[in-house]
Formats: C-alpha cells, sequence, structure tokens
C-alpha cells in the first residue's frame, strides 16, 4: 500500500545532472523530489555541504554527503542542506524542488 505525500513544487522538473560539475543545489531547497525515469537502477549521490553562502565567509554547519541506489520507476522525496548539491548516474533521474 503506497502512502499520499502532500509536497509543493516550486520550479520545473528538470534531468539531473550526471557528474559532480553538473551537480545542482535545486534553488537551495531542503527537498528534492526524485523520480528514476531509467529502465535500472541509477546511483544518486549528495555532495558534502560546504555550508558557505556567496558573498558570505561565515560557515554554515555543514552537512556530510552520501549516495543511494534509486530502483527504476520510483519516486522518492529527499531532505538536504541548503547548500548541498546532488548528481544522478543517468539524466533519466528528474528532480524538483519542493516544499513538504
Amino acid at each position: 500500500m503506497s502512502e499520499t505525500v502532500i509536497f509543493r513544487p516550486y520550479a520545473a522538473q528538470v534531468a539531473c545532472g550526471t557528474n559532480s560539475g553538473g551537480a545542482s543545489d535545486f534553488s537551495k531547497s531542503r527537498y528534492v523530489k526524485l523520480t528514476n525515469t531509467h529502465t535500472a537502477t541509477v546511483l544518486v549521490t549528495i555532495e558534502a555541504d560546504v555550508g558557505v553562502d556567496p558573498g558570505e565567509d561565515t560557515n554554515k554547519g555543514g552537512m556530510a554527503g552520501g549516495t543511494f541506489s534509486m530502483p527504476t520507476l520510483t519516486t522518492v522525496i529527499i531532505q538536504k542542506g541548503k547548500y548541498q548539491q546532488l548528481f544522478a548516474g543517468h539524466a533519466g533521474v528528474l528532480g524538483v524542488p519542493v516544499h513538504v
């Protein structure tokens, strides 16, 4: 049985970058809805939070990074640090910043 999750997207859904250089912070959102439309399980990487706001030189208390495997045709909402960026092993993973 699936649960109903209420969320509000506040930007367009886009394909995730596929490497660190293409990673996104999804408008500095704390929550990102990810959907794996690829035909295989995909590794998703959340990079370590450097915790520094451009224009400021104070540390915001960074968060550690991590990875998880996202099975095909699944959707999750992840929580991340404001300055953390993420990318996926395939552009078939779509992401959108959301409020929950």
